[in-house]
């Protein structure tokens, strides 16, 4: 069987053309396997982003399940910081927004999304635009940290926390992609994560806990006042997939250590959230009320 056809590689659909019922407005970027477009309700006018997954071979239907799980999971959540699921399309028999059985899984799905002009944490760090001060970082981990409460909330955890994850203009911290979602105390079939955010338990293929996206989190906020990898994301015993270049990751002191501006507080939180036994880690929701406690009255 050849190998999956990334999504960039293949034709795109050109503006105009109706997709899933929606008019193509413009093409938005492209993940691994899918291809995000900004669409236009032909109805009602009103814009969204729509992914689109195709797949053309056994090896591409996770694509598609992973798109399933988004739209399962973000159905069932509604927070000012989560990008909201609007629908989906393609999947014969599947009831929109009620229970039912998948009469004749398709192959060609598209999530209708929430549409957010804002650039992701991870595009404003690598054009070196990440120019925030200590207080408007921790209001933006705190809105990540609410978001995260509320899906852990309705079962599942998030299992994919990284800046390219967390949308953030003036107007906005929304957390987007649930497409990595997975229901709490149970474990995945195969590894699954980012390296320099990912928890031990998901390169080892352990059960994915509310404690998975704890560690996730502390990772993405250790890269983004830092500018390197937390060095508890990455451990021999991992696959390649998970290991990064030395140069790229950090060392275990303290955070404040290195800035002095950012609270003691804070650093030690990060630090106690990257225990690489899932137990020994923080709550989500004691970490919310920790950044609650450190917000000035000016930035909430």
């Amino acid at each position: 069987m050849s190998e999956p056809i990334p999504a960039a590689k293949r034709e795109r659909t050109t503006p105009g053309e109706m997709l899933h019922g929606y008019r193509v407005r413009k093409w938005l970027g492209d993940g691994a396997f899918s291809v995000v477009y900004l669409v236009e309700d032909p109805k009602t006018h009103v814009q969204y982003a729509l992914k689109h997954v195709i797949s053309e071979g056994d090896k591409e239907d996770r694509y598609l399940d992973q798109l399933r799980m988004e739209w399962e999971v973000g159905r069932r959540l509604k927070h000012r910081n989560i990008r909201d699921i609007v629908d989906m399309r393609g999947d014969q028999g599947f009831k929109i927004g009620g229970v039912g059985l998948l009469k004749k899984p398709g192959k060609d799905l598209g999530l209708v999304m929430e549409m957010i002009d804002a650039p992701s944490l991870e595009d404003l760090l690598q054009k070196g635009e990440l120019r925030f001060s200590v207080p408007e970082w921790i209001a933006i981990f705190r809105d990540v940290a609410s978001a995260l409460v509320h899906i852990h909330d309705k079962g599942y955890a998030h299992a994919d926390m990284k800046p390219n994850n967390i949308l953030w203009d003036r107007n906005h911290t929304k957390v987007i992609d649930l497409g990595q979602a997975w229901k709490i105390g149970s474990t995945k079939p195969r590894m699954s994560g980012t390296a320099g955010y990912v928890a031990p338990e998901q390169p080892l293929i352990e059960p994915i806990t509310a404690q998975t996206d704890v560690f996730n989190f502390a990772a993405t906020m250790y890269r983004l006042l830092r500018g390197k990898f937390a060095p508890q994301t990455v451990q021999k015993r991992y696959s390649r997939d998970f290991q990064l270049p030395e140069e790229l990751i950090g060392d275990t002191a303290p955070l404040h250590r290195f800035n002095p501006q950012i609270p003691e507080r804070l650093s030690d939180l990060i630090l106690n959230c990257l225990e690489l036994e899932p137990s020994k880690r923080k709550y989500m929701t004691y970490v919310l009320k920790q950044l609650d406690s450190m917000q000035p009255v000016s930035v909430k």
